[in-house]
């Protein structure tokens, strides 16, 4: 099952980082950006979290309310 739950996670990681990536047009998506996002996505996922657009667009809402970060020890800068 944890390989089930981080494949999901990875679907989710890639969803959003496409819907931040159009929001933005050709800029590219940096690593602060990446890093939020992969630290966002567990912080939202359950044990019920069984759908990756679901996961998604909860790890996209909670990046923008928490922004900008405060100091996030698990990104470097």
């Amino acid at each position: 099952m944890k390989q089930a739950a981080k494949g999901l996670a990875l679907l989710a990681f890639a969803a959003a980082s496409v819907k931040i990536a159009g929001n933005f047009g050709n800029v590219p998506v940096d690593d602060d950006v990446r890093c939020r996002l992969a630290n966002a996505l567990p912080s939202v996922a359950s044990a019920d979290s069984l759908d990756a657009e679901v996961l998604k667009g909860a790890a996209l809402q909670r990046m923008a309310l928490h922004s900008p970060p405060k100091l996030n020890l698990y990104c470097a800068r």
